[in-house]
């Protein structure tokens, strides 16, 4: 613990770090938001969802991923749940099929 403190004390490693961190942390937020992307896009193509997936990619890109950016996992998460709630209490009939 004593060599990893005085390790981290180092103006070189404060340094890395500092650089490190939000190019880290840019990366976790462009894959997060591809892949509320392509949830909001698979709902919508369902037609269990009304609005479109562009609005995750504008919402991305207006809204800072630091200060604001969790909005758009969170509000996806929230309508997908509340989709798949939905679909458990009830379930759509199955599709009818006619014979040739």
């Amino acid at each position: 613990m004593f060599v990893f403190a005085r390790f981290s004390d180092s103006p070189e490693f404060r340094g890395s770090a500092v650089s490190w961190v939000p190019i880290l942390c840019f990366v976790a937020y462009v894959g997060c938001i591809v892949y509320c992307y392509r949830i909001q896009k698979d709902l919508n193509i369902a037609g269990l969802y009304r609005r479109g997936a562009w609005q995750v990619i504008v919402g991305a890109f207006f809204l800072n991923p630091f200060l604001l950016g969790f909005f758009i996992p969170i509000s996806v998460l929230v309508a997908e749940s509340s989709i798949a709630k939905r679909l458990r209490s009830n379930p759509p009939a199955p599709p009818s099929v006619v014979q040739p």
